[in-house]
């Protein structure tokens, strides 16, 4: 588990944990678009995975929450 903060042209040190112990990885964030209407928004965010300044993977995450009608 890793707690990601996220900051166009920001770069975040993260301790991500696993089974087998801690890694300390950064994430750059390359990109970070938030698309908000009255009933809808979406988050889009590109960033960097690096590992001892090495980027591993280049990675997309996109959110999005249509408003709730109940």
């Amino acid at each position: 588990t890793a707690r990601m903060t996220f900051a166009k042209g920001k770069r975040y040190g993260i301790a991500y944990k696993t089974q087998f112990g801690e890694m300390l990885l950064d994430i750059f964030t390359k990109n970070l678009m938030i698309e908000e209407r009255e009933d809808y928004i979406k988050i889009t965010v590109d960033y960097n995975l690096e590992l001892d300044s090495e980027v591993v993977s280049y990675c997309t995450i996109s959110i999005e929450c249509p408003e709730n009608k109940d």
